[in-house]
């Protein structure tokens, strides 16, 4: 598929029946009741962060050793956007949170970091952070990733916590 192509990306909050929803062209989550009565828009403003010159081609060069001759072309011809999508991903921790995790990126340390922007259980915007890993699940003040030993190949869970500062 094309990346950054707008698609649907859901959320669910099992504990109050709410399901998040954001078209991911642009900063617009809505979220549905169970009944699936609208109950909430949360946007803000933003701009789409640029897909590079050099991005692409590292999109395209991921494909031209594959075997099939007429997908290769296929995707060495592909017009790809100038611009990534909000999100690919959304998370309701066990407070109610929404994580929105972007497709901002910088480096810092060595490490690639991503930025991921937190709503409160209202539907407010509370945070920005920046995280070198995308969790799978977010419990009780305690964050979950996955994580792939580089030398076995086994795959790990690890566990962080964290704490929000009061300001």
């Amino acid at each position: 598929s094309i990346p950054y192509s707008p698609r649907s990306v859901f959320a669910g909050d099992a504990a109050r029946g709410l399901l998040y929803h954001c078209l991911n062209s642009k900063y617009r989550i809505e979220v549905f009741d169970p009944e699936g009565s609208l109950v909430r828009v949360m946007d803000r403003p933003y701009t789409l962060p640029p897909f590079t010159a050099e991005e692409q081609k590292a999109h395209r060069d991921r494909f031209k050793d594959h075997p099939n001759e007429q997908y290769r072309k296929l995707m060495q011809d592909m017009e790809l956007p100038d611009r990534k999508n909000v999100t690919e991903h959304m998370l309701v921790d066990s407070e109610g949170n929404l994580w929105v995790f972007t497709h901002e990126t910088r480096e810092e340390n060595g490490k690639q970091l991503t930025a991921v922007d937190i709503f409160d259980r209202e539907g407010r915007y509370d945070a920005r952070i920046w995280l070198e890993a995308s969790p799978q699940c977010i419990k009780s003040g305690k964050m979950y990733i996955q994580v792939r030993d580089e030398e076995s190949g086994y795959l790990s869970l690890k566990r962080f916590r964290y704490t929000w500062m009061q300001r």
